[in-house]
């Protein structure tokens, strides 16, 4: 018996759904494993609606705060806040930079460094005119937003 197209495609649905998520995690799991690592020493939940795992404290966010660099870090689907209290200011902010992540993958990393270089040796600032910066700005409330 031969089965029509479309019966076929809502068995497959799931599979493909799947195996999706299971490609997307892979992807973007050179980041991850970085952000596991720098979660040492942090007390971490999983936010099962985002598919993340934030983690307050840890070595890499003290790290971060002692040189007055960032308040929280996002590598993967790890996102790492220096204070519990920024949670809720940051968080919409630093799911920008998952989602940029995941899209990038293994790339992430090295195309914001190089960005971040560009940026610095184009106008001085690094930071603030990193186009992956500028879109996660554009998420936050104002109050926080620093421009």
């Amino acid at each position: 018996m031969i089965i029509p197209y479309k019966r076929r495609g809502r068995k497959l649905a799931p599979l493909v759904s799947a195996a999706h998520k299971a490609g997307g995690y892979l992807w973007n799991s050179p980041n991850t494993l970085l952000g596991c690592v720098g979660a040492l020493g942090g007390r971490g939940t999983w936010q099962r609606e985002e598919r993340i795992c934030e983690v307050c404290g840890g070595w890499l966010t003290a790290l971060l705060q002692c040189w007055k660099l960032a308040d929280a870090i996002t590598l993967g689907d790890m996102v790492l806040y220096a204070d519990e209290s920024m949670v809720p200011v940051l968080r919409a902010h630093e799911m920008v930079h998952v989602h940029q992540s995941r899209r990038w993958g293994p790339f992430f990393l090295p195309s914001y460094g190089l960005e971040s270089l560009w940026q610095w040796l184009r106008t001085g600032e690094g930071y603030r005119n990193n186009r992956f910066e500028r879109a996660a700005y554009d998420v936050i409330p104002p109050p926080y937003n620093p421009e």
